[in-house]
């Protein structure tokens, strides 16, 4: 409201955020949503740190420490899609303690973390009523899921019907912030890891462990502070922010030149902030690959033809099958050749920073649809190439990246910000998955892992 940030207290007041201050209000100009699992928040308290919250974060790498307080801070920036966080490692890493304190911050409710979602229409309701939400301790993640989450973070148009009618749907407008967290990385589909950020933990040390009882007890008297912290940081960042420009946009275009700008008032400088967000986007599309059959096939079958390759699309799915020897159960790999296109889009971006690019015609020929693929310069220059395999049958099909590479800035990922008006959870292109990839088959034999990519 006239160039000024109002974030709602639950008691009739609200932080008015400025660029280079803050304060609270007890007459904020405009009504606030409220629901009854809400809880007020705490009254911020100046002169806190926000770093000091890794006091009760579990967060040692330096470049997801940067990432963890970028993305909090961005949290309280209106209408901008933010990236789904998604926290993984070990039993007794904090992955719900990063939930759970996250949630006490910016959306404070008796409802800290919800678990596995089973049913559309009663998650689309809980993503209306939190601003913040939080998945806990989740094993898998279904397709429909996925999907719902990838238009939640950037924004989308939502309907669920009435109660006790046929054709009367309720309507909601969502644009939410998002965790999920489970001892594996859970996001596998290529368009909700391209709107993710991910943060793996380590298995704390016995002897560095707390209790619940003693952990939130500290955190509370610091949370005002903290709280604090994160006004002055969005407050400066907001003057900081007209003067960000970025000779190159990524995934996600107003997160990052809102991040550039709070990592600049943290601290930080854009560079800093870029680079440790070029090293996640590099581990993003290494879990693509990674979880993909059809990327490891074509990636193992390009390998030798630096000229490229052109033929039927037919031809092209009989040489990738005969590599990836695929099994019924693989969603990560079509049905037959004339579901290949659509496989092939949904991975276009990853390719790409893999150094390979693919053209299918439009119209089929008196041979058939042709299909071109290309070897060019990698996109990102810090990815790795698939090497060579040996000579076993089949695709290993899980594996890990290592997420900790150089740390060049990623100069070509696609630019821009894609929100949907989606009038349903489903994405249409996706019709032909009904199941979650299931990679543990003993059918799959093992082959030669890609370079830089680690066994689990």
């Amino acid at each position: 409201h006239n160039g000024g940030f109002y974030c709602d207290m639950g008691d009739g007041r609200a932080v008015k955020i400025t660029p280079g201050r803050w304060q609270i209000v007890s007459d904020p100009p405009m009504i606030f949503k409220r629901y009854s699992h809400q809880q007020a928040q705490v009254e911020p308290k100046a002169g806190g740190r926000l770093e000091s919250i890794f006091k009760y974060l579990n967060i040692n790498d330096e470049d997801a420490q940067l990432l963890a307080q970028v993305l909090l801070v961005s949290y309280f920036v209106p209408e901008i899609a933010k990236p789904m966080m998604v926290a993984f490692g070990d039993q007794g890493s904090g992955k719900t303690t990063i939930s759970v304190i996250f949630k006490m911050l910016v959306d404070p409710s008796k409802l800290s973390v919800f678990f596995a979602p089973r049913d559309p229409g009663e998650t689309i309701q809980a993503l209306e009523h939190h601003y913040f939400i939080a998945f806990d301790n989740l094993s898998s993640i279904q397709d429909w899921f996925s999907d719902l989450l990838a238009q939640v973070v950037t924004g989308a148009g939502l309907s669920k019907r009435r109660l006790y009618t046929d054709d009367e749907d309720i309507i909601y407008q969502l644009k939410r912030c998002v965790v999920v967290n489970g001892i594996s990385q859970l996001i596998s589909r290529p368009d909700a890891m391209d709107r993710s950020i991910l943060i793996h933990h380590s298995r704390i040390e016995a002897s560095e462990r707390k209790t619940e009882r003693e952990l939130y007890a500290e955190f509370e008297s610091d949370r005002p502070y903290i709280l604090g912290s994160i006004f002055d940081a969005l407050a400066q960042a907001m003057a900081i922010y007209p003067t960000i420009s970025l000779s190159e946009l990524p995934r996600m275009a107003d997160f990052a030149l809102w991040s550039c700008a709070i990592a600049q008032a943290l601290g930080f400088t854009q560079d800093d902030f870029m680079q440790a967000y070029s090293t996640n986007i590099k581990g993003q599309h290494s879990e693509i690959i990674g979880y993909n059959t059809l990327a490891q096939a074509l990636l193992k079958f390009m390998d030798d033809k630096a000229a490229g390759w052109d033929g039927t699309v037919s031809e092209a799915y009989a040489a990738l099958t005969e590599i990836a020897k695929p099994t019924k159960k693989d969603k990560t790999y079509p049905t037959a050749p004339n579901k290949m296109r659509r496989h092939l889009e949904r991975l276009r971006p990853t390719l790409l920073e893999y150094g390979l690019r693919f053209e299918v015609d439009d119209f089929k020929t008196e041979h058939g649809v042709l299909v071109h693929f290309q070897k060019i310069g990698k996109v990102c220059s810090g990815c790795s190439d698939i090497q060579k395999t040996n000579g076993s049958n089949g695709l290993q099909a899980e594996h890990k990246l290592n997420i900790k590479e150089d740390k060049k800035v990623c100069s070509g990922v696609s630019s821009g910000d894609n929100g949907n008006n989606i009038q349903h959870f489903a994405h249409t292109e996706h019709t032909e998955h009904n199941n979650g990839t299931l990679w543990k088959d003993t059918d799959t034999e093992v082959i030669e892992l890609p370079q830089g990519v680690e066994a689990w």
